[in-house]
C-alpha cells in the first residue's frame, strides 16, 4: 500500500511538471527597473518573448498593458520586423489605447501563427513619457492577458489552452546626478574660455 501511494505521488509530481513545462510561454518588458532622467523623459521597453515551451509553440494569444496615465503618456508601439513576419496577419492586431482619466490601457493586442510561434526574441517596442516629469516619481506598468484574445493556446493538435507568464516593469523619474551637472557646467566654462581666447 505504501509503495502504491509513493508511486501515485511520484506520477502526480511528474504530471505536474509536464503541465508546468507546457505553460511556460512568457512575455516580459525589458529593461526593468528603468531609470529616466530629464530631459529624456520619453523612454521605451522591449517586449521580449520566450516561446521555447510548449514544444509545438504558441498558436496565439494576446497581451494588455495597464499604467497610471496621470503620470505616463503612451507614445507609440512598433512591431519587431522578424516577429511580425512570423505572425499571421489574421491573428495580429495593434494595441488600442483607452483611458478613464486615471488608468491607461493598451488592449486588443493579439498575435499568433497557424504554424506556431517558437523560440526567443522581441515582439516589439513600446514607448511612454513622464508627463509631467517629477523627479522621485516611481510607477509600475502591469501586463496581463488581452481581453479580446480569449486566452493563449498551444500550437498542438488540440489547441491546448496555456497560462503565460507576463511580466510588467517599473520606471523611475530620477534627477540628473550632481556629478553630471558639475561636469556639464565645467565643460560650458571651458567652451567660454576657449571663445574668449580666440576673440
Amino acid at each position: 500500500m505504501k509503495k502504491k501511494l509513493i508511486l501515485i505521488l511520484a506520477c502526480t509530481f511528474v504530471f505536474g511538471l509536464a503541465i508546468g513545462a507546457a505553460n511556460a510561454a512568457s512575455v516580459s518588458m525589458e529593461p526593468t527597473p528603468l531609470n529616466v532622467m530629464p530631459p529624456g523623459s520619453p523612454f521605451s521597453f522591449d517586449l521580449t518573448y520566450d516561446f521555447t515551451s510548449p514544444a509545438d509553440g504558441v498558436l496565439g494569444g494576446g497581451i494588455a498593458i495597464t499604467f497610471d496615465d496621470t503620470v505616463l503618456n503612451f507614445l507609440s508601439f512598433s512591431w519587431d520586423a522578424t516577429f511580425l513576419a512570423s505572425s499571421d496577419p489574421s491573428f495580429t492586431s495593434d494595441p488600442v489605447f483607452s483611458t478613464d482619466g486615471t488608468s491607461g490601457l493598451l488592449d486588443e493586442w493579439n498575435f499568433g501563427s497557424f504554424g506556431g510561434l517558437t523560440g526567443i526574441g522581441t515582439i516589439g517596442t513600446v514607448s511612454f513619457e513622464f508627463d509631467p516629469f517629477i523627479p522621485g516619481t516611481s510607477t509600475d506598468i502591469a501586463m496581463g492577458v488581452s481581453s479580446t484574445s480569449g486566452g493563449w493556446f498551444a500550437a498542438d493538435a488540440l489547441g491546448t489552452e496555456i497560462v503565460p507568464t507576463l511580466e510588467g516593469a517599473t520606471v523611475n523619474a530620477v534627477p540628473i546626478p550632481g556629478s553630471i551637472l558639475l561636469l556639464g557646467s565645467g565643460l560650458i566654462g571651458l567652451v567660454g574660455l576657449v571663445r574668449r581666447k580666440r576673440s
